[in-house]
């Protein structure tokens, strides 16, 4: 659980340093595509440290093009 507060405190001074300046340039998409994956990493990384399984996205992309993969191979042979 520490971990997990250490990885919050340091993501919120990383948002801390970073986002001003975007602020100051009135740079608004690449505020919310930073605060994104800020947002996803910290998570991410969170789980990681209370050993929570998350799948593998290459898990996704082979339950989506199998089927394509088996229908060109039968396809072509």
């Amino acid at each position: 659980m520490i971990k997990v507060l250490g990885v919050v405190c340091i993501s919120i001074l990383i948002v801390m340093k970073e986002i001003p300046p975007l602020k100051k340039e009135k740079k608004k998409k690449e505020i919310w595509i930073f605060s994104i994956f800020q947002i996803i990493a910290t998570t991410v990384l969170s789980l990681v440290f209370l050993k929570i399984k998350i799948p593998s996205p290459l898990e996704l992309i082979r339950v989506v093009f199998q089927p394509i993969s088996d229908a060109l191979f039968r396809f072509l042979s």
